[in-house]
Parts: structure tokens; C-alpha cells; sequence
């Protein structure tokens, strides 16, 4: 059995929750996505995914001072 890929689920996330409401606040979060997130974690499989790879993107977002 395959393991899931970040980006998959990610992207079944946005379409199943972003989408039901602002068409373009749901299109800018999944272009911050690609932008931030989806170079480092795109096409790992979830179970490879540790917490401080995910604080290391979070702090790289905060120190360009974006919320």
C-alpha cells in the first residue's frame, strides 16, 4: 500500500474545505502553499514529515513577516 503524499492530501484538504467559501481567499492560500510549503514538503509522505520540519517553514515565513 502506498503512503500518502503531502501534496495529495493537501490538495484534497483545499478542495474539500477552501473551496466553500471566498473563491479567492481559497486561491491565495493554496499560492502560499506552493509558495512556502509545497518546495520542502510536496512530495514527501506523510509519515516522513517531523515536527521540526515543519517549524523550520514556519519559522522561515515568520522572518519575512508574513502572518
Amino acid at each position: 500500500m502506498a503512503q500518502a503524499i503531502f501534496y495529495d492530501v493537501a490538495r484534497e484538504w483545499w478542495e474539500r474545505f477552501m473551496l466553500r467559501g471566498s473563491v479567492p481567499y481559497a486561491e491565495e492560500c493554496w499560492r502560499r502553499l506552493e509558495r512556502e510549503v509545497m518546495p520542502e514538503l510536496g512530495k514527501r509522505q506523510l509519515p516522513k514529515i517531523t515536527a521540526p520540519m515543519i517549524l523550520a517553514i514556519l519559522r522561515r515565513i515568520e522572518a519575512t513577516g508574513h502572518d
